[in-house]
């Protein structure tokens, strides 16, 4: 995570020649089969990733440690469908990221959670 975050801090300063920067992935990727689990505390964590009151660092410690969230591994096997956050998230020069979809089919464990990196 580490690397791809570092990789959207390259691209940061894009963001000022009036450049968008898409991430695009998902919050849930575990289409393995098997009976569904709930997603909620891994959604819940990564909201509160942004939604609390923490600095850019300790973002980024959280989100480079994010196998350590409740849900993780469930939410996703594999991380590539993740990576996009973290560049995003590099991308961004404050690290406040905005929900804008907060979609959330539990009975099949998938969520849309979108943010906007201000």
């Amino acid at each position: 995570p580490s690397t791809h975050i570092n990789i959207g801090k390259a691209l940061r300063p894009l963001s000022t020649q009036n450049i968008l920067i898409l991430g695009s992935g998902f919050a849930t990727h575990n289409l393995t089969g098997g009976k569904p689990q709930s997603v909620v505390p891994w959604v819940s964590w990564l909201k509160s990733v942004f939604d609390k009151d923490n600095d850019h660092q300790q973002k980024e410690k959280q989100l480079i440690n994010w196998t350590s969230a409740p849900g993780a591994r469930y939410a996703h096997p594999r991380e590539e469908h993740l990576i996009p956050l973290h560049v995003a998230f590099g991308a961004s020069p404050t690290g406040r990221g905005e929900v804008i979809n907060d979609t959330l089919f539990d009975d099949v464990s998938v969520s849309f959670l979108s943010f906007k990196f201000l």
